[in-house]
């Protein structure tokens, strides 16, 4: 569990300061999600527009969610070799997470692969829900929190999170050749 809290710490520093103040019963499933995470946003940079290696890449994080709500033993197998896979399973096991979550950060994060531009505010804002939002969905069910309400608020935290985030990280998207500045807005101020 070491390795993923510093890996968390060199890639997320916002979120290893905020996992690192939750009670003991949550912290490693945490950092756990938090991995996840940053191991599907590193395959946009990784495989350098070639979306079709990404999308292979995302296809077996798609596969190794499944196993882990699966009772199949040989793919099981076959995918525990990976460092997160233990850490993930015993977080499904002790929390109950919810599947939908992670499937929504998997595609959102495949979908950002092909580099399509936002049209409207709307995309930037289901884009935060489907990351940023549903990280936060897990955290509060690793917390033991499962209301109606505490969902309506991480659903608004997580947008503003993930929004901010992308305006935080325009540079790096310059220099990658994304951004996600909806095309509506775009349009309003150009010259």
């Amino acid at each position: 569990m070491k390795s993923l809290r510093l890996r968390v710490r060199s890639g997320d520093i916002e979120s290893y300061l905020c996992g690192s103040l939750l009670p003991s019963r949550a912290r490693d499933s945490f950092f756990a999600c938090r991995a996840l995470n940053l191991e599907l946003a590193s395959v946009r940079e990784a495989v350098r527009g070639n979306a079709s290696m990404g999308h292979m890449r995302m296809a077996f994080w798609r596969e190794l969610i499944g196993a882990l709500y699966s009772d199949e033993r040989s793919t099981k197998r076959e995918l525990s070799a990976h460092p997160l896979y233990s850490h993930l399973s015993t977080s499904v096991m002790l929390h109950k997470h919810t599947r939908r979550w992670f499937d929504r950060l998997v595609d959102a994060r495949d979908r950002d692969l092909d580099g399509v531009v936002p049209e409207t505010i709307g995309d930037v804002e289901a884009y935060a829900e489907a990351t940023q939002s549903s990280l936060l969905y897990l955290s509060l069910e690793a917390l033991g929190v499962r209301d109606v309400n505490a969902d309506h608020a991480a659903s608004h935290i997580g947008k503003a999170l993930g929004i901010a985030t992308l305006l935080r990280a325009l540079p790096v998207h310059a220099r990658m050749g994304q951004h996600y500045l909806p095309a509506e807005l775009l349009k309003k101020v150009s010259f």
